[in-house]
């Protein structure tokens, strides 16, 4: 076989991110064959429980609203900024990793197993990405939903000072400053 042909965009990522010269070989392509199925095993568990926890939420907004008793709506809900987010971070990510897990599988049957820098790459970075997609993804939903929680309890609170009209004495409140203290 002649020379191999350079990708310049392949040889561009590398000099970016300082990579180190990656090919294709049985071993890695054996072991990323079966490590992608398992991170879109994970992701998939992941994205269907906030699929249905999101779906609840939707069925009991809609129940209340058709009752009449729900909550103003607030113009920005990150929740479902998240839940936008996440149905695009997920349906990317899927894509990537069955192109990747085709990829690996043609190579694998191959009978000419040249090394293909590029494509070592690509697994490579499809992989980490999944990794790092299963590992952020909860990890910010739990945040945003942490946060909501607290300017739930917040204005349920202040929901109920105005009703009890004070009779009650001031609600908890995790940290208060001098100018908030009730006067004696």
């Amino acid at each position: 076989m002649a020379q191999e042909e350079r990708n310049p965009v392949y040889d561009l990522i590398r000099q970016l991110y300082a990579l180190p010269e990656m090919q294709m070989s049985e071993p890695f392509a054996g072991a990323m064959v079966t490590v992608i199925p398992i991170i879109m095993l994970v992701a998939g568990v992941e994205y269907t429980k906030h699929t249905k926890r999101h779906t609840a939420e939707l069925d009991r907004e809609l129940s209340e609203r058709r009752a009449g008793v729900a909550d103003p709506v607030s113009a920005f809900n990150p929740r479902k900024v998240l839940t936008v987010i996440a149905v695009i971070g997920w349906g990317t990510l899927a894509g990537t990793h069955i192109v990747a897990e085709g990829l690996l599988i043609l190579w694998l049957a191959s009978v000419e197993q040249e090394p293909q820098p590029g494509l070592a790459l690509f697994i490579s970075v499809t992989a980490y990405f999944g990794f790092a997609g299963t590992i952020a993804a909860p990890a910010a939903w739990y945040a945003i939903e942490g946060y909501q929680k607290r300017v739930e309890l917040a204005r349920l609170r202040r929901a109920a000072a105005a009703e009890d009209g004070g009779r009650r004495g001031p609600e908890p409140q995790a940290s208060t400053s001098a100018s908030e203290e009730p006067a004696a």
